[in-house]
């Protein structure tokens, strides 16, 4: 039997755009505050599904994503909080 596979469609793509505007506006006096607030909301949105997606996995398969992140992240350059992954 085939496991059904996860597609995550375009969400990597809305992250990354969500990610992008924050960057953008953190630093200015947020003149869009109407596209920081839908950042923000999209952010908080994957987080929680990601939460919900942890707790029903097996703490293994969660620890051996999170090395894959930091493993990524260190071998790209990225900045990341100590302790995250």
């Amino acid at each position: 039997m085939k496991r059904p596979s996860n597609s995550l469609g375009n969400v990597p793509a809305e992250m990354a755009a969500a990610i992008s505007t924050l960057r953008s506006l953190q630093c200015q006096n947020a003149e869009d505050a109407e596209a920081l607030d839908y950042a923000v909301t999209t952010i908080e949105t994957f987080v929680a599904v990601a939460i919900r997606v942890m707790r029903k996995s097996k703490p293994s398969k969660v620890r051996s994503a999170a090395m894959d992140v930091e493993i990524k992240s260190r071998l790209d350059g990225v900045e990341m909080v100590d302790g995250a992954a």
